[in-house]
This record gives structure tokens, sequence and C-alpha cells, in this order.
């Protein structure tokens, strides 16, 4: 044991001591008392241990709050009392946010569904029932950037347990009973659909008769020739013929049945008594006894009493006591319902008995109740308002009349109309130009000048037990309407002009680097007294300058000093429902920089010397001694755009091991465009060797880019200008520069394993093919022709990948992989071409995205030949050697001869 000092002066005694004490050899232990203290500790708040920090991903999220989505939010429950932890809130940076609070977000009230007071934890209880429930819960924190708030999606599924679909009943049986008596368990049901089990127990032998001595539980359950339980058919048989049964089985035996389904969703427990009795005792129901019904009027339906049953083994006779006049009870155990009269509409109600044969007779008394409904005729359809033109002619035809209770002939249903105007009652005299065809049901409206105006036609429908629906639409009478041209012109007159400042607004502001200034803008009013709205476009300046209550905050830093004026466009416009009219309003802010001391001077006069410079027309830079020297422009140039969100951007620069290591993720601005959605991309630089910059793109939701037959597109631009001189020249990358590529279809990490297999697979088979190509022309030349011929054909179909359509990211890279093998591109020129023959350009890219993704990323014909343009270069070489061995062949050919007859001439000139 270890012993600590303790500086408290409040001491608190335990006792520690064994129930008994215990001897062990001659060793007798004792009570042993010690002293402990209490202190004040003082505990963090534990509603943070629901908020982790990821180094993974906060380099790219800083002060992201957030639930973890990479942990599940489907929850899959049994039906009863529970709670459900939702997943862990995410923060980057610190402190942690305070005084968190939850709360549901946009969700329907759900009954049985609640959040624990300050917890992520959602509590379930026995009122929500089986089924489907979606919502969102929110956490809301405290930072020092403000109040913060983070959403998650819920889904719970909520699995019922089995039931049976009727009641228990007690069972009872007269002791001596001539044969056995069975009694089947109601019917099971799962709405799921699911296994399940029942589990049956006997858990106690009860008598309401204190003279009478039953049988323990212990000899009850060690008997199985009384009660005897079928599993199979989920059955009960009770044998009592025995009369000499001792009289402590004459007891209630209480059984406890529970049913759970294979997912562990238990049922509440069953109760049910068999009782063996002694004497003559009234029959019962099995199950439920007779239930209540509902009816049409006009409906026939036939109620068969429930199951009976006598503990007695006796004949059972049914007895009628009272019934409504609709009612047949010919039948015994029978009821036949037919009612058909407006008095049988309502509730009513039958009376009756199941009486045994003994004397005296014992019964079993019922009632139950018929409510009698009918529905009201309806039109099939919604009323539709009506306009007739003054003096034209116009017919409506009313939708179909539907009765619930009878198919409109036997029941016929009776149509009244009448005319309401100027919130007059309404009239059953039809007005002159309104007419009513009642064996077509139409309307024909023929109004005139003097008719004009709305009118309310109120159409009642009633069957033959006076119930009845009420139906309106209106009729507008009116004059032909003038067109939208002419309307257009009579509005533009009527606004006189569009809002504008009561006093004037500055058009030039000079501001220096590092300085805030706040421009109130001056009082505004329409001419016509027209709502009016105020809108800012802040253009190049909106990374300094704020729009709010009506004034703009300037805030430049030195990235954005320039010596181009920032436009700013103000816009006044009327809200004039037909013609608005708009004033538009120009600021221009000058940001200026501030002088630079000689120390800065000095340390700019270095062989390299680097300029970074945010975004703006003309941008203003250090004053360098660059007259003398040459410049050159670094030249950007996005190649590529993949599947996987990475986008590659070539720079073309003399000192590009001086330029790649400036890069960082301010200094591109990067928009998606696309058909549906324009938004903001972050991105970081994933790799920056060579010339080739390699950005990762952070997309919002890859899955709906480039999804419809257009592609969305990347719009790249550099935000800051860099400057590298060296002694002899110097370098510029301007800003403002804008690339332009489209974006494929984004694919998932196990899409992309897929990719990678495949393209492999493709690479094999080029590989193979080379390899094999030898022994196929050596062995197996009809094969090989046979084999081109295939080719061909596949060629034909590749073809297809050409047309200017949005073909899946999969199906793409087949398509190429085939192209490839049918145009025998072995030789991956892509890789090696180049350093033979100049084919870079800046400008140079693919005719269109169908193009770059079948393979054609140029428009060079020596790059899209790749492999081709080798063999044909080959094939032209080989060519040529044959032709100059041919012409040197003639040349001796004709030397020889020459030598020869010189030869000749000579011998004959000797002799």
């Amino acid at each position: 044991m270890s012993c600590y000092d303790i500086d408290t002066t409040t001491f608190q005694i335990y006792t520690l001591q064994a129930a008994n004490d215990y001897v062990q050899v001659d060793v007798v232990t004792f009570t042993l008392s010690m002293t402990l203290t209490r202190d004040s500790v003082l505990f963090q708040d534990m509603q943070t241990q629901y908020l982790t920090n990821i180094s993974s991903w906060c380099p790219n999220k800083d002060k992201a709050f957030t639930f973890d989505a990479s942990l599940p939010n489907s929850f899959y429950i049994n039906y009863g009392t529970q709670t459900i932890s939702l997943d862990n809130l995410q923060y980057c940076g610190s402190p942690i946010p305070s005084s968190l609070s939850y709360s549901f977000f946009n969700t329907t009230t759900q009954s049985g569904i609640s959040l624990v007071p300050n917890q992520p934890i959602l509590q379930i209880t026995e009122a929500l029932k089986g089924g489907t429930y979606k919502g969102r819960v929110a956490a809301t924190g405290t930072t020092l950037s403000g109040t913060q708030q983070a959403i998650v999606n819920y889904t719970i599924v909520v699995n019922m347990p089995p039931y049976f679909t009727s009641s228990l009943s007690s069972v009872i049986v007269e002791r001596g009973f001539s044969y056995k008596v069975p009694y089947s368990l109601p019917t099971i049901k799962d709405d799921e659909g699911h296994a399940y089990t029942i589990q049956i127990e006997l858990v106690s032998v009860t008598n309401e008769n204190p003279s009478l001595t039953c049988l323990t539980l212990e000899e009850a359950l060690a008997d199985t020739t009384v009660f005897v339980y079928n599993t199979n058919y989920k059955q009960f048989t009770i044998d009592v013929r025995d009369t000499s049964l001792p009289d402590t089985w004459l007891c209630d035996f209480n059984y406890e049945i529970t049913l759970a389904d294979s997912n562990g969703a238990a049922s509440p427990v069953y109760k049910l008594t068999i009782s063996i009795v002694l004497g003559n005792m009234p029959p019962y129901w099995v199950y439920d006894p007779p239930q209540n019904v509902v009816m049409h009027l006009g409906e026939t339906r036939i109620i068969n009493l429930p199951n009976y049953a006598d503990p007695n083994g006796n004949t059972i006779s049914h007895i009628g006591i009272s019934r409504p006049l609709f009612v047949d009870e010919s039948t015994p155990f029978k009821y036949t319902l037919n009612p058909t009269l407006k008095k049988h509409l309502g509730p009513s109600y039958i009376s009756g008995m199941l009486q045994d044969d003994q004397t005296p007779p014992l019964s079993l008394l019922f009632t139950f109740k018929v409510t009698v409904i009918n529905f009201a005729p309806y039109f099939a359809s919604q009323l539709e308002n009506q306009t007739q033109i003054v003096e034209e002619f116009t017919e409506y035809q009313l939708p179909q009349v539907m009765d619930y209770e009878s198919t409109g002939t036997s029941d016929p249903i009776y149509v009244s109309v009448c005319v309401v105007q100027n919130n007059s009652q309404c009239n059953s005299t039809l007005p002159a130009f309104i007419t009513y065809i009642e064996e077509e049901r139409v309307f024909q409206f023929k109004g005139l000048k003097s008719n004009q105006g709305n009118y309310t036609i109120q159409i009642k429908l009633t069957d033959k037990v006076d119930s009845y629906s009420v139906s309106k639409f209106t009729l507008r009478i009116t004059e032909l309407p003038v067109s939208q041209e002419i309307q257009g012109l009579a509005n533009q007159l009527l606004n006189t002009g569009a809002p504008e400042f009561v006093s004037s607004l500055p058009t030039t502001i000079n501001i220096e680097e590092g300085k805030s200034e706040v421009v109130k803008f001056p009082e505004i009013k329409d001419p016509d007294n027209d709502q009016f709205e105020c809108t800012v476009d802040l253009g190049s300046a909106a990374p300094f300058v704020i729009f709010k209550d009506l004034a703009l905050v300037i805030s430049p830093h030195s990235q954005h000093v320039s010596e181009t004026a920032y436009t700013v466009q103000i816009i006044l416009t009327d809200k004039n429902q037909y013609a608005p009219k708009i004033n538009k309003n120009r600021l221009d802010i000058i940001v200026a920089a501030k002088l630079e001391s000689k120390t800065d001077e000095k340390n700019s006069s270095s062989e390299y010397f680097i300029s970074e410079e945010e975004q703006a027309n003309g941008n203003k830079t250090k004053h360098f001694n660059l007259t003398q020297k040459e410049k050159y422009l670094i030249r950007l140039r996005l190649t590529e755009v993949t599947n996987l969100g990475r986008a590659r951007i070539k720079v073309y620069s003399k000192t590009s091991t001086k330029l790649m290591p400036m890069f960082s993720n301010t200094t591109f601005q990067i928009y998606l465009v696309g058909d549906d959605q324009n938004e903001n991309v972050p991105y970081s630089i994933e790799s920056n060797n060579s010339n080739i910059l390699v950005l990762k793109l952070h997309f919002n939701n890859p899955q709906r880019i480039s999804i419809s037959q257009s592609y969305d597109e990347l719009v790249v631009t550099t935000k800051k200008q860099f400057q590298i001189a060296t002694t002899s020249y110097y370098e510029v990358l301007q800003a403002g520069i804008t690339l332009q590529s489209f974006i494929p279809t984004q694919l998932s990490e196990e899409e992309a394993s897929k990719l990678i297999v495949i393209q492999k697979s493709g690479d094999y088979a080029n590989y193979a093919l080379v390899s094999s190509n030898l022994v196929l022309n050596l062995f197996l030349s009809g094969m090989l022709s046979y084999l081109f011929s295939l080719l061909n054909d596949i060629s034909q179909v590749t073809m297809l990948s050409l047309i200017n359509i949005n073909i899946p990211g999969i199906a793409s890279l087949i398509t190429s992989i085939i192209m490839n093998l049918v145009y025998m591109d072995l030789l991956q020129t892509n890789l090696w071409i180049s350093n033979i023959i100049d084919l870079e350009s800046s400008n140079d890219d693919s005719l269109c995205p169908s193009f770059k993704l079948a393979g054609y990323t140029s428009q060079f014909t020596i790059t899209n030949l790749g492999s081709t343009f080798v063999f044909i270069f080959l094939l032209i070489c080989y060519q040529a050697m044959l032709f100059v061995i041919k012409i040197v062949n003639s040349l001796q050919s004709i030397t020889r001869q020459v030598f020869r007859i010189s030869q000749f001439k000579q011998a004959k000139a000797i002799l």
C-alpha cells in the first residue's frame, strides 16, 4: 500500500468489512478502517467528448465543424425504448467550440423520437412504430469566429416484433370431458416477413376458491399427460378424460407466451389461462367476441359468429335477442346484413346468446354494433374556372359524377345549379347567357359586353338519401386581352424613371494598402415611388470589399496594390411589375502601396528576385532595372483534367526550377462551369516536379459532374503575378491568365481501382500480341488474317466513340484500349517521340472532348498516329533503301559494260 499526504481538513470515514469472518489455517481476518478525503475537482464539460481533431483533413479544412461522414447514419433497431448515439463531431483548430446544443433541423415532429438535452443522443420510445423515419439534427457551437452549425442526416428503421392477429382467450375444460380438447393459438404475423420463435412458459397455478388446494408449479411442469403442446401445429391438447384426476388439478394454469423474430424483436408478454373445472360451465369465445361492423348503404355483408367452445362439450344453440330490420338471422350462427333505406343509416345493435343444452341452461350473451354510412356523390376531378371572351360562344363539359354506394344507374344523382354574383345569394334561375343541358351535363356561355364580370357557379350533387356535395367554379366574361407588346409599351410610358441617389456618389476612392474605409451610400429615391433594390457587382475587388447595409467596407492588403483601378458597379433597380428600369453607377477604387524602405530596396538587388502581386489589370510591381534585359512570358497549358479529380498544368519557363516552388494553394482561382451549377473549386498542390504542376481538386459533389450529354468545364485563372529576373533576362507570369478544359465523369475510389485493373489488362494484351506476332506470321498466317479481320470489325464499332457525346468513364477507357489494340499502338510513342520531333505547343489541344477521351489528344497528325507513324516511317525507309539499292545495281551494270567496251577498243587498237 502507498500513502500520500493530503492537504485538507475535511475527512470522511469509510469502513471495509466482510460479511462474515473467515478462517484460513491459523490466520483470522479482521476489520480494516481507512480515511479518505473529499476534495473539489474541476471537470471539463463532458460535451466536448463528442469532438475530435483529425490531422489528416485539417490542413485543407481549417476551422471546419462537421459530423464525421465516414460513420454510418442509418440505424436498424427493434421496437422498444432505447437510445441512439449520433456520429462524433469533428473540428479543426483550437479552441474547441463551447456551449454545444443539439436540436432537430427542418424535421417534422415524429412521435417516439426526441433528443436527450445537450447530448447528440436520440431517445426512442414505444410510441415509434415499425417503418422508416428520416430527419436531421443540428449541432450548434460557439467559436472565436462566431456561431457554427453542423448538420447530420439520420435514418431509423424500426423492426416490429411478430404478434397474434386475435386475442388469447381463457380455455375452460370440465374434468371427465369425453375427448381431448384442442386449442390452437391464433394466427401469428410478422409485418417484415422475418422468421420467428415462440416461447411458452407455465408461470403459476392458482385458484380463486381458497378451500381448494392446487398442485405445485413443479408438479404441473413435471406432468406431460394433461397438457401437451404441439410446436408444429402451435396447438395445446388438454386431456382430462380421466374422472379420477385429483382435485388438485381443478385450478387455473397461467401461461406466458412471447414471440421473437430472427432479428431479436420481442413482443409483449401474452397471457393464456387454461382452467380445469368441475360442473356445468357456460360456453365461451375461443378467440375474440363478435366485432363492431361499419358498412355502406346498399352493401350486402355476411357476418359469421367467431369460434366458440363449451367446457362440458354440450350442444350449443344460437338464440337471437334483438336486431335491425335489415338483418336476416334465419341461418343459425350467421347474420346477413343488407341496408338499403335512408332509415337504416347510423348505428344499430345486434344482440344474441349462445346457450348449452343443460338444465338449467347456461348461456353466453353478446352484442355488437353495426354502423351504416353513406358518402355523398362527387365529381371525379376538380372543376376548372372558365373564361369567355365577349360575344364568343364557349362550352364546358362537367367531369364524371362518382358515388361510392352506386354505379349511377340504380341510384340516381340529382344535379342542381345556381349562380352567385357580387356576394349575393345563390340564384337557381340562371342568366340568359348561361345555359345548362342536364342530359349531357354541359354548360354553354354566350355573354355580351354588358355581361362582363365574374360569376360563381355552384353545383350541388344529391343522392336518393339526401347526401350531397357542393362544388364551385368561376366564369369570367371579359373582352379580348391586349397583346403583351402593346401592354409593355404602355407600362414603359407609365414608368418615368429608375431610382437614383439623392446626393452624388464619389466616383473614385484612393486607399493605401493595410488601411480600411467605409463608404456609405446616399439616400435612394424612385420618381414613381416604386419599391427598389440595390445590388453591387464587386468584380475583381471582391477579395477586399464587402457590401453590407448600403455601405462598402474596403480593406485592401499588399496583394491588392495595382496601378489600374478596381471597378465596382452599383445597380439601382425599381420593382415595377411590367417595365422595371435600371440605374447603373460606377465606383473606381485605386489601391496604393506603401513606400518601401532603403533596406527593402537593397535586398531586392540580388541575381534572382521574385515579385508576387494579386490579380489586377496592369499590376503595379516593384521597380527593378529591367529596361536593358530581354523579357520572356511564362506560358501555361492545362493539359488534362482526369476522372480522379486531378488537373495537370504544364509550365513553359526557362527558369522552371525557380518558378515551380512558388505555386501555392492561393495562386489560382478555379471555377466549375456547368449547365446547372457554377461553383468555386478549392484545390491543393499534389506535386510540382519538373515542369508539370498537378492540382488535386476538391469538388463539392463529384458524382454530379458531367452527367448530362454536355461536359462541365474547369476554368483556372491566375490570381498572382510572378516575376523572375537574371543578369541577362527576366520572365513574367502574368495575372489573369485563363486556362479552360472539359471535365470527364468523375469516378469513385472503387471504380478507379477497377480502371487500373482494366488498363493493366490492356497493356498485357498488347505485350502478348507483340510477342506472339512472329509465331503467328510463321505458323498461323491464316489465323492472323482472321484476327485482323475481326480487329477491323471492332474498329468500326469504336468509331462511335468519336461522336461528341458523353460516354461513361469506364466505357470510354475500354474503347480507348480497344482502339490502341486495333491500330497497333504498342510502342508507347507518347513517352519518347517528343524527344526526337519537337511537337510541344502551348496552344495544342484535341478537337473536342470525345476525341481526347478516345486517345486523339492533339491536332498534330504525328501525335495522333502514334505507333502507326513509326511503322509508316519504317516502311518508307525500307522502300527508299530498296530504291537506292536498285539504282546502285543499275549504275554498277552500266559501269561494267563501259569498262568492257573500253577494254575491247584498246585491244582492237593494239591489234
